[in-house]
């Protein structure tokens, strides 16, 4: 077994792993087509019979509905050992400030967003991002960050049949009794949520440091990867239908697409695990994953604003191409239109950054 099989990371070389920043821009296409479908308004009611392409829809969500845990095992698996750093959390916090405050004044200059109708509300949210929760994502992401230092910590103090104690219990907790009542909790937040983040930190942080045993191979991740997928797609029409027939439980179908669902959870594992354990070639593609993989986090913030989340959708013609002979073209060129103006647009912002920061520094150094 190699030494990033068993958790052991001392003789893996420093440089980014090719094939985890790949994973970066894989779960960010599918974060991007799980908005594509949603706010685009091609996902038909799971209740309602369902067309074609409403099927294709579903399935397409469930192979996509794993992105955004994939997204924070990625992080844990690197920041259980980089550790907390100030300066990154400076530089998040002034990435989303960027985009929370750029989008909407570009918006109101273009004469997209009228001036007019902007309240103080909106420039609550333009101006304080993270505690009003502008972008939930961040949010929750930048909260994980700050419990880093003590996250890690504990971790490495926990023996590891502490370890998976605590992990196996968080997850009873969380996704298994959610998974099997057929009813919803007051504290399931659907794993929109901080506490989810830092369940999600401590399995990775797990991979990290002990490593797997019954997932040694990228095609095992695959597999799993795979039929969790498979388990959403049907588990979700199975009790749609026997609630169509009772009329009960209508909330229950939707379920299986919360990210604290546990198919949901083992998805993300698998396709998290396949990219990890895939020795993936070095050539131009692994430059170009790792070149891109830092500006993924740019192309959530941008399309996913709240002053133009429900607009780009509309821009690309989303719904009226949805139902026609070329639906998936449309959806490939859709999303790949918006990932790529995303790292365009953050790798400028990422510039901006730099000349900021240089200019910063002169005048720290100047001064002693």
């Amino acid at each position: 077994m190699t030494d990033m099989q068993t958790g052991n990371m001392s003789k893996v070389n420093n440089q980014r792993i090719a094939s985890v920043e790949l994973l970066r821009s894989v779960a960010m296409l599918m974060v991007i087509t799980l908005h594509y479908l949603d706010k685009g308004g091609i996902l038909e009611p799971l209740m309602s019979k369902q067309t074609v392409t409403g099927m294709c829809a579903w399935l397409l969500e469930s192979f996509c509905i794993v992105a955004v845990n994939t997204y924070v095992l990625v992080s844990g698996y690197f920041l259980v050992e980089s550790g907390f750093k100030l300066r990154r959390l400076i530089i998040l916090v002034g990435q989303v400030l960027f985009y929370s405050l750029l989008v909407p004044c570009v918006l109101v200059v273009c004469g997209v967003v009228p001036a007019s109708e902007l309240t103080i509300y909106h420039f609550i949210n333009y101006v304080f991002p993270i505690q009003m929760e502008h972008y939930w994502f961040a949010t929750a992401y930048i909260l994980l960050y700050l419990l880093v230092p003590v996250l890690s910590a504990g971790v490495k103090q926990l023996s590891k049949k502490q370890l998976q104690t605590t992990i196996i219990l968080l997850i009873i907790v969380l996704p298994v009794i959610k998974t099997v009542l057929p009813f919803e909790m007051t504290i399931d937040e659907h794993g929109y949520d901080v506490w989810w983040f830092i369940c999600l930190f401590l399995i990775a942080s797990y991979i990290r440091l002990h490593g797997t045993v019954l997932i040694k191979k990228s095609l095992h991740g695959f597999i799993l990867y795979v039929l969790s997928v498979v388990g959403i797609f049907t588990l979700s029409n199975i009790i749609a239908r026997i609630s169509d027939r009772l009329g009960k439980f209508d909330y229950y179908a939707g379920f299986t697409f919360s990210y604290n669902h546990i198919l949901c959870l083992l998805g993300s594992i698998g396709l998290f695990l396949g990219f990890l354990y895939w020795k993936m070639p070095e050539g131009k593609i692994a430059t170009l994953a790792r070149k891109i993989a830092p500006y993924t986090f740019g192309v959530y913030l941008l399309h996913e604003n709240m002053e133009i989340r429900y607009l780009w959708p509309k821009w690309i013609g989303a719904g009226k191409f949805a139902y026609g002979n070329w639906s998936v073209f449309h959806w490939i060129f859709s999303i790949a239109v918006v990932f790529a103006v995303g790292i365009i647009v953050d790798y400028l912002r990422n510039l901006i950054f730099k000349v900021i920061e240089n200019i910063i520094s002169k005048i720290v150094s100047a001064k002693k």
